[in-house]
């Protein structure tokens, strides 16, 4: 069935190391930067009400001066450390559909990216997409992907061209 396709599964695995090196360094540059790396910046921390300042100074209160979306980094190193538990990566390989999947199953992504109740978004939330594919790293994956066709043509070239000189060779030419 994998050879059908020309992608094995052991192929998939290999890319999405590849992939996952691109996709955990692109998470880091987007928590360094607060979201200007894969898009506009996320929004400051509110500072309105409660009496105490609002979800800004809750927050310093709490856990100190971190940065936006660090509360306790769980969701940082769950996007940007592979040994996490909340890390993913998923192969699918069938006849109809090949993937790589990379991500995180910290929920406070799926709320933050807007995606919590499932019919639209959690309006108390403000959006900060951390799982958002900049033009940037597709065409990385683009990358990954195009050495595998190339290294699979190359392949391909030297099997035909065995193939023909063992042809000729039985019919004596």
């Amino acid at each position: 069935m994998e050879e059908a396709l020309g992608m094995k599964t052991s192929d998939l695995k290999k890319m999405s190391v590849q992939m996952d090196r691109i996709f955990r360094k692109d998470e880091k540059a987007l928590f360094a930067s607060e979201g200007s790396s894969g898009g506009p910046k996320w929004k400051a921390l509110s500072t309105k009400a409660p009496p105490k300042g609002g979800y800004a100074a809750a927050k310093r209160r709490a856990v100190g001066r971190k940065r936006i979306m660090e509360r306790s980094g769980t969701l940082k190193r769950g996007l940007t450390v592979m040994s996490h538990p909340d890390h993913v990566v998923r192969i699918h390989n069938s006849v109809f559909r090949q993937s790589i999947g990379l991500g995180t199953t910290n929920i406070v992504a799926k709320y933050h990216g807007g995606l919590a109740d499932g019919a639209g978004r959690n309006t108390r939330l403000p959006r900060r997409n951390v799982l958002q594919m900049t033009t940037k790293q597709r065409d990385e994956y683009d990358g990954v992907l195009l050495a595998w066709f190339k290294e699979r043509a190359k392949q391909f070239s030297a099997r035909m061209a065995r193939g023909k000189a063992a042809a000729r060779a039985a019919l004596g030419r």
